[in-house]
């Protein structure tokens, strides 16, 4: 597995690896484990001018730019290439990157409704697992601060 369960276990934080056919969406994530597209967080990541940050939203969400501008306190935000995302962030397949903004070093927003619920499905790095576990320490145990997108 990749380093994701690594600096789960290293937090301390119940979890479950869980297996399942290639998807190259948090849609089809969901689809292939049978679950509620809004059960499973997707994670965009957006350029600001002092380099990027994610946005975790549902699965079958789309990012609120202009709230991530308001969260962020800044004037440039948009979605970044495929071709940045794998440059900067090679420990991930493309179309995996996980909401830890701890793990990679970089901002993370969040939509309120992917709090909301009491545990959450993400992709783990790979188009062939992802990781379930508590929405609460997912994101209440972060090293780094989380934004709310409101």
């Amino acid at each position: 597995m990749s380093g994701v369960t690594d600096h789960l276990e290293a937090r301390g934080v119940d979890f479950e690896v869980v297996p399942h056919p290639p998807a190259q969406t948090a849609e089809a994530e969901a689809h292939l484990l049978g679950v509620d597209p809004s059960n499973v967080a997707k994670t965009v990541v957006l350029n600001l001018r002092t380099g990027h940050a994610f946005a975790v939203v549902p699965a079958d969400c789309s990012v609120d730019i202009e709230a991530v501008k308001t969260a962020l306190n800044t004037s440039h935000v948009a979605l970044s290439h495929e071709d940045d995302i794998a440059r900067d962030y090679p420990e991930f397949e493309l179309g995996a990157v996980p909401p830890m903004g701890d793990l990679a070093r970089t901002p993370l927003v969040v939509d309120p409704s992917v709090i909301e619920h009491d545990e959450i499905i993400f992709a783990a790095g790979s188009q062939t697992e992802s990781v379930r576990m508590s929405t609460k320490d997912l994101f209440d145990r972060a090293m780094m601060k989380v934004h709310p997108i409101t």
